[in-house]
């Protein structure tokens, strides 16, 4: 079963929506939303990145640092459903201090 990314952040921005009704219709305040737009999607969307690393079910880049951790070797042929399960299975293994 292949666990998708959750999205903790809405990943779309409108700068313009932000902004009282009268200053929408300013030209000046719709060319800054179109410079800041990108930029608020990136930043969400390292939001989201990081939200979702935080947990085995949806990490990627953390996957090596957690089997270093719990000492397990990973191939390069496992996919990446297989690696998380296996973080679960072993930290689940180990009793409660």
């Amino acid at each position: 079963m292949q666990r998708d990314r959750i999205e903790w952040v809405p990943e779309t921005a409108d700068y313009l929506s932000y902004l009282p009704p009268a200053l929408r219709e300013i030209r000046d305040f719709q060319a800054l939303a179109d410079a800041i737009n990108p930029e608020l999607i990136t930043l969400k969307q390292a939001i989201n990145k990081v939200l979702n690393e935080q947990y085995v079910q949806t990490a990627v880049d953390t996957l090596a640092w957690r089997e270093q951790l719990l000492g397990i070797t990973a191939s390069s042929d496992e996919t990446i459903e297989f690696r998380r399960e296996r973080i679960i299975e072993r930290k689940s293994r180990k009793p409660p201090i």
